[in-house]
C-alpha cells in the first residue's frame, strides 16, 4: 500500500475535484452543493485549459531535449531517427561490459533493431536518467 499524500487523495477525488485542483490553479475551493457562480467556473476552466496546454508543451519539449541528450551522447547530429542505425550499432559494443542495470536498460532499448519505430526513445522514466 503506497503511503503518500497524492495517493491519497486520489481515493478522495470529490476533494481533489473541489478543493485541490481549484486551490493549484489560484482559485477558492468549490462548494459541492447550492449555487456556483457562473464566472467563477469559466475563469477556472479557462486556467485550467491553459495549464494542461502548457503541459502538453513541456512534454513536446522533454521529448526534444530527450532527442538531443541521446545524439550527444552518442556523438550524433541531425534528427534521431537518421542517426538510430548507428546509436544501435554503438549500443551494442557497449551493452557487453556495461554493468550498470540502468544503462544495461537503456542500451538493450537503443540496440534493438527489430522495431524501427522511433516512440523506442520517447517514455521518459527510462531515459531521464541520461540528463543527471
Amino acid at each position: 500500500m503506497m503511503n503518500n499524500p497524492l495517493s491519497a487523495r486520489v481515493r478522495q477525488p470529490v476533494r481533489l475535484l473541489f478543493t485541490d485542483m481549484p486551490a493549484a490553479c489560484g482559485f477558492p475551493p468549490f462548494a459541492t452543493s447550492g449555487d456556483v457562480d457562473a464566472a467563477q467556473v469559466e475563469s477556472y476552466f479557462a486556467v485550467l485549459r491553459s495549464a494542461f496546454s502548457e503541459l502538453q508543451r513541456a512534454y513536446s519539449q522533454l521529448l526534444n531535449e530527450i532527442a538531443r541528450l541521446i545524439l550527444t551522447a552518442f556523438g550524433q547530429a541531425g534528427p534521431l531517427p537518421a542517426a538510430q542505425p548507428k546509436i544501435e550499432h554503438e549500443a551494442h559494443l557497449v551493452l557487453n561490459v556495461a554493468v550498470d542495470a540502468k544503462l544495461k536498460a537503456f542500451l538493450l532499448r537503443a540496440a534493438d533493431a527489430v522495431t524501427d519505430d522511433t516512440t523506442v526513445w520517447q517514455p521518459p522514466g527510462q531515459l531521464l536518467f541520461l540528463a543527471a
